[in-house]
């Protein structure tokens, strides 16, 4: 009895011992702290600063960018019947053709501003009584997902730039090259796809 009584106090002093180590160590290594808000940062993380969950193997690949959509008009005329809506609620696709859609923007005339994921486009979709013509108004951008429309301007951004298309209802079929009004965000697609 003696002994397992001296075994249980040994063993509840190592552990002791130990807790207290572990907590003196912790106590003597200093959180890590990054100064994110200059541009240096951001052009030039330190090495070992991760982006979210982002593993040592990942570090630096871009998302997977996936199919440029997830069903064709076909096999969506087959779904849409079988999705589930209360009263009063329909569905229907809008247009079609609008790849790897992500975010829209209403214009004052009625055109729907479309961006893409990892396809570079923003797509505009007329509505021409009642048959939607879609057509690609910006090529070769990085991933162009954020969009807003304000005062007759077509506002883009593309992961590490804003860029302002002035007129752009009136100039569907050439917008130009826009005007970069803001471009000091982080250039890593972790940044702006979302």
């Amino acid at each position: 009895m003696k002994s397992a009584f001296h075994r249980s106090i040994l063993a509840l002093t190592a552990i002791l011992v130990v807790a207290g180590v572990s907590q003196a160590n912790a106590q003597q290594k200093p959180l890590k702290k990054y100064d994110s808000g200059t541009k240096e940062f951001w052009t030039h993380p330190p090495d070992d600063w991760f982006l979210g969950d982002e593993t040592e193997a990942q570090k630096g690949l871009a998302p997977p960018s996936g199919p440029p959509t997830g069903a064709s008009d076909a096999e969506l005329a087959k779904l849409i019947p079988k999705i589930k809506l209360p009263a009063g609620f329909k569905i229907e696709v809008y247009a079609s053709n609008v790849l790897a859609a992500r975010q829209m923007a209403w214009g004052d005339k009625g055109t729907l501003f479309v961006g893409s994921f990892g396809l570079g486009n923003v797509y505009a979709i007329k509505d021409n009584g009642g048959k939607k013509e879609v057509k690609t108004i910006l090529k070769g951008l990085n991933m162009p997902t954020g969009l807003a429309f304000k005062d007759g301007a077509l506002y883009v951004i593309a992961v590490d730039k804003l860029i302002k298309y002035e007129n752009a209802e009136a100039n569907l079929d050439n917008l130009g090259s826009g005007k970069v009004v803001y471009d000091e965000m982080p250039s890593y697609a972790a940044h702006g796809w979302k």
